[in-house]
């Protein structure tokens, strides 16, 4: 396709109006294509985020282990509280008394039994079964355990 710049005036028989519509109407068309191009260019990185993005909601299913901290000042003062999660497979369950679970290569062991700990269990856990515990301590001190599948 020719180039805006590359339209010269024509030779007799036309006339000026005739040579301005059509520099008019490649300098749309030039800038069509551009726009074309532009989107061609940015679909591939937005394609890429979608993917990327899409990829975090299966994260969970991978064993992973990570710990947060949250600090609330209010006017009364700074309050925190932390959570450990914990994403794996249960290797060994003592209902009521012990959980073990693989976290990539590494075992970790939960107590059930701690009469310092407010702990909750669901029923469909198993051995086997991919589970996600939570290990949380709230601002007043209070300890949180919870067991439940992994989604």
């Amino acid at each position: 396709m020719p180039h805006a710049s590359s339209f010269r005036l024509p030779v007799s028989g036309h006339s000026w109006p005739e040579f301005r519509f059509a520099r008019v109407l490649a300098r749309r068309v030039q800038l069509a294509l551009r726009e074309v191009y532009m989107n061609r260019k940015s679909f591939v990185p937005a394609l890429a985020v979608l993917f990327l993005g899409g990829s975090t909601a299966f994260a969970q299913d991978k064993p992973m282990e990570k710990t947060s901290e949250k600090k609330v000042t209010t006017a009364s003062g700074t309050t925190k509280s932390t959570a450990h999660t914990v994403v794996g497979t249960v290797k060994e369950y003592d209902a009521g008394k012990k959980i073990k679970v693989l976290v990539g290569k590494k075992t970790r062991s939960f107590a059930l039994d701690s009469k310092s700990v407010n702990t909750t269990v669901d029923p469909s856990v198993a051995v086997g079964t991919k589970v996600k515990i939570v290990e949380s301590k709230d601002a007043k001190g209070i300890k949180t355990l919870t067991v439940n599948p992994a989604s």
